[in-house]
């Protein structure tokens, strides 16, 4: 009577295990089925979401109406003796700035991604030359224009004429303290024995040296805004 107990007892644990190893085959099943399907549908919606990115940002560019900064040069001089100069400048990062000289365009660069941009090797006419400069934009939105540059080319070194006191002359006792003067093109300036005197409209300097004993050599040199410069030397004596 044990024996078929225990044998009865036997089959049904072993029905009971049978089931519970279905079930929990089913249940991977569903699960691994859950999941394949919840996934299949994050990588629609993040599909979905990037093209709506893409279209967004596309819309964005269409739409973009606002002009870019007006670009700013950075030229701090009037005057130069080089028959080419480099120029740089701020605008807006990623923008294209176009170089206008004497209203033609000469050059363009695209600014950084700090808005710094550098213009080389421009050329210049001999005078007088307007620079100036408008930005774009990827919309080809255009900025206005820069403030407007005149940069003056000049190769000529100025003139320079020492009215007095004349090579070689001669001074004596209380002629110690005497006068240098002469004439050069407006807007000069003059250098006198290592001291920068000042010019008159016309071009006129003067300037009051002593005189030591023996040889006294007197250098004079004018130079222009462009940077030309003319220098002469004289030698005048002194004795007591």
């Amino acid at each position: 009577m044990t024996r078929k107990l225990s044998s009865r007892l036997a089959k049904v644990q072993a029905k009971k295990d049978r089931q519970q190893a279905l079930l929990f085959i089913l249940l991977s099943l569903a699960f691994l089925l859950l999941v394949i399907f919840l996934g299949f549908k994050v990588l629609t919606k993040a599909a979905l979401l990037a093209d709506d990115m893409h279209a967004s940002s596309q819309n964005i560019g269409k739409d973009d109406n606002i002009p870019p900064i007006i670009p700013r040069l950075n030229i701090a001089y009037e005057a130069t003796n080089s028959a080419q100069i480099n120029i740089s400048g701020q605008s807006e990062p990623g923008s294209t700035v176009f170089l206008f000289k004497n209203d033609e365009q000469t050059d363009q660069v695209v600014a950084d991604d700090q808005g710094q941009f550098l213009f080389t090797k421009i050329n210049l006419f001999p005078g007088d030359n307007t620079i100036k400069a408008y930005a774009k934009d990827a919309s080809d939105n255009k900025s206005d224009f820069s403030k407007s540059y005149i940069i003056n080319y000049d190769k000529i070194p100025p003139k320079l004429k020492i009215t007095h006191p004349s090579d070689g002359d001669k001074f004596y006792d209380q002629n110690q303290e005497i006068l240098i003067s002469g004439e050069t093109d407006k807007n000069t300036q003059v250098k006198v024995t290592d001291f920068w005197v000042p010019v008159d409209p016309e071009g006129n300097f003067v300037k009051k040296i002593l005189l030591k004993d023996g040889e006294n050599e007197i250098v004079v040199t004018a130079r222009d805004k462009a940077g030309n410069q003319t220098s002469k030397t004289i030698k005048v004596f002194y004795s007591h």
